[in-house]
């Protein structure tokens, strides 16, 4: 849906995001996943906006297409707009567990 290279930027939600997820009954939400030791403006995490069913509980496993594991380790929520309307918008954050 979206893809960041900069874990630290707003989400930006369309209004089709909103309408999509809530036809198929689904959570739209940001998966932000970075690195331990990383540092603001490094060039290794990413966030990314999708849809679930469900929020992932700290210590659960985020497994990404290209083989990636994430560990989630927060979740907190960030105020956003969509159109003129301002939403909380959960935030998975993650690490990435050594292979």
């Amino acid at each position: 849906m979206s893809v960041n290279y900069d874990p630290s930027k707003k989400p930006e939600i369309t209004t089709e995001m909103v309408n999509l997820a809530k036809k198929l009954n689904l959570q739209l939400v940001n998966i932000i996943c970075d690195e331990e030791d990383a540092q603001v403006g490094d060039p290794t995490g990413l966030s990314f906006i999708t849809m679930t069913a469900f929020l992932p509980r700290p210590e659960e496993q985020i497994i990404l297409e290209n083989g990636s594991v994430y560990q989630v380790k927060q979740i907190f929520f960030q105020q956003t707009q969509v159109d003129r309307n301002i939403i909380l918008f959960p935030n998975i954050y993650s690490h990435l567990l050594p292979k």
